[in-house]
C-alpha cells in the first residue's frame, strides 16, 4: 500500500540532499507540508491510515526506521542541528513530534473535511515548533 509513497519520499529526498540553495530549516518545512499533500492526495493511503488506528496491535503505524519517510525526517532533523536551526542538545526523537504534528494536522484537516490549507497549517506548526527548538534547554 505504501510504496508508491515511499517512492515519492525517495524523491523528495534526492532532491533535499542534493540541493545546495535552501536551509535545511527550509527543506525541513517544505517536507512537513508535502508530506502532508502526499497523505491525503491517495485515498487508498488514507485507509490503511485509518486501518492502522483501528487495529494498533499490527503495529502499522508506529515509528519504523526502515520507512522512508522516517529516515528523511531524520535527516533533516540532523542537517537542521549541524547548520544550528535546531539546537543540538535536542534529542533526535523529536523526529516523533513532528510525526504527531503531521497525525494530528491530518485528523484536523479531515475532521473540517478539508476546508483548509493543511500543507500551509502543517509548516506553520512546524515553524513554531522549530523557533522553540533553536534554543538550548
Amino acid at each position: 500500500v505504501t510504496s508508491h509513497v515511499d517512492d515519492a519520499y525517495r524523491e523528495l529526498e534526492a532532491g533535499y540532499l542534493s540541493d545546495t540553495a535552501h536551509s535545511a530549516r527550509e527543506k525541513l518545512l517544505d517536507f512537513v507540508g508535502r508530506s502532508l499533500e502526499i497523505s491525503v492526495s491517495d485515498p487508498v493511503l488514507y485507509k490503511a491510515f485509518i486501518h492502522g488506528l483501528r487495529y494498533p496491535e499490527q503495529r502499522v503505524l508506529q515509528k519504523n526506521d526502515s520507512r522512508v519517510y522516517f529516515r528523511v525526517l531524520l535527516e533533516l532533523v540532523t542537517l537542521c542541528q549541524e547548520e544550528g536551526s535546531i539546537h543540538p542538545s535536542h534529542d533526535p526523537d523529536l523526529v516523533e513530534e513532528l510525526v504527531v504534528l503531521h497525525r494530528g494536522a491530518l485528523f484536523e484537516w479531515r475532521i473540517y473535511e478539508g476546508r483548509f490549507d493543511l500543507p500551509q497549517l502543517g509548516r506553520r506548526m512546524a515553524r513554531q515548533l522549530l523557533r522553540g527548538l533553536h534554543y538550548a534547554d
